[in-house]
């Protein structure tokens, strides 16, 4: 029973919400913001800024980036929203080397945008991370909201089996190798080691929920982080794994959200 009105519930949401976009459907764009860090001027920092007819949600999810990446909302912002973090000549070392952006699929339904940038604390290292908004709603998206329960289980099992099986791989590779007689004991130490990341890498997940993801038109691009941390990133081989669900292929899988906000 319990099933059955979760079921038609998840029906009503994507029936207003497609009743919502037939008629309040708005036009988005993002803005490129440049700034030139005045101290520095060889520093150059980029910020997307989603405009569109609902200025409300659209200034919730420009807010949300922002403060997720820890910049300085435009209304409080003396000089820029990247005051907090770019050096100046009283702080050398910046927080973020820089910034940039990457917008992945904008629709009327949906908004990603991949943020890249290079914290600096102890040592300066890179990263991305990509937002995925409801443009109805304004909400950040999570992976496990587009599957059924069975998708979110088969697809879990999935990911973590093709992860798995790369290592697995890769650990075969090596020990392959250190039995040969031609290789140097530098090399030697240099592939165990190698097999020791892997050997020691988190490979099995909970849960759907903290997976980064990137949606397109036809596929969704999960990304599961690598083996390596940083001191040791010079060893994997392997570095971020990438995988690719056809989204025509899982369909009977996709929640009613999922259906409605992924397919056309």
């Amino acid at each position: 029973m319990y099933f059955v009105i979760e079921m038609m519930i998840s029906r009503i949401v994507v029936l207003i919400l497609f009743l919502s976009n037939c008629v309040f459907a708005q036009n988005y764009s993002v803005e490129k913001l440049e700034v030139i860090n005045p101290n520095f001027t060889q520093d150059v920092y980029k910020f997307p800024i989603l405009k569109g007819a609902n200025r409300n949600l659209a200034e919730k999810i420009n807010n949300y980036i922002l403060e997720n990446q820890g910049l300085v909302k435009f209304e409080d912002a003396k000089e820029s929203i990247f005051e907090g973090v770019w050096r100046t000549r009283e702080k050398e070392i910046p927080e973020l080397n820089y910034f940039d952006y990457k917008l992945e699929l904008l629709t009327d339904k949906l908004y990603s945008v991949t943020i890249s940038a290079e914290f600096c604390a102890a040592y300066c290292e890179g990263y991305e991370m990509t937002y995925t908004f409801d443009l109805f709603s304004g909400n950040i998206l999570t992976l496990d909201t587009f599957f059924t329960e069975q998708g979110k289980n088969e697809l879990l099992n999935t990911l973590i089996a093709i992860k798995q099986s790369m290592i697995k791989s890769k650990i075969s590779e090596f020990e392959l190798l250190i039995r040969s007689d031609t290789i140097s004991a530098n090399d030697k130490e240099q592939y165990m080691a190698m097999i020791d990341l892997y050997k020691n890498c988190e490979n099995n997940y909970d849960s759907l929920h903290f997976l980064r993801f990137i949606p397109s038109a036809k596929k969704l691009a999960i990304l599961v982080d690598r083996c390596s941390m940083h001191y040791n990133r010079d060893l994997d081989e392997l570095w971020q794994f990438v995988n690719e669900v056809e989204l025509g292929q899982w369909k009977g899988r996709l929640s009613e959200y999922g259906k409605f906000i992924l397919l056309d």
